[in-house]
């Protein structure tokens, strides 16, 4: 781990760091971008916390809506600025590998052929790797200069 706080801070830090030279370009830049994604990052939890309560109200509010259509056997609503269309969509749910197994065996795959099958399909499902920061709480560290 890299320590880019101020060497007077680093040395009240229990972590185990090597320290940029004060001073260097890369060590301010480092500084500022790491400050700007903190704050970047708070705003965006606040923003989700707000998302998430305004998702909650419009859920509420679209269940009292699609009964209130349902027991008036209406499939439209109008009001002056749009409309409410009540639709209804049917979406297939995911495989899982028990199902999948359960099914294969109902078809007569004994538990060899079974147990090849769904090392095949486990060994050919493509993994997806991400690399992204995760911000972590640490009241013990320094505050950056």
């Amino acid at each position: 781990m890299i320590n880019i706080m101020d060497s007077e801070q680093s040395e009240h830090s229990n972590t185990n760091t090597s320290v940029i030279p004060p001073n260097s370009s890369a060590k301010q830049e480092a500084q500022i971008n790491v400050k700007t994604w903190l704050q970047l990052d708070a705003q965006r939890r606040h923003l989700a916390d707000q998302t998430k309560e305004i998702r909650s109200s419009q859920k509420k509010l679209e269940d009292d809506i699609i009964k209130f259509m349902q027991s008036h056997n209406l499939t439209e609503l109008t009001m002056g600025d749009g409309k409410l269309n009540l639709t209804t969509t049917n979406n297939k749910t995911q495989i899982k590998p028990t199902a999948l197994a359960t099914i294969l065996k109902d078809k007569g795959l004994n538990d060899d052929q079974l147990a090849d099958i769904m090392n095949s399909i486990e060994a050919s499902r493509g993994i997806k790797t991400n690399k992204a920061l995760k911000r972590k709480s640490n009241n013990n560290s320094a505050q950056l200069g």
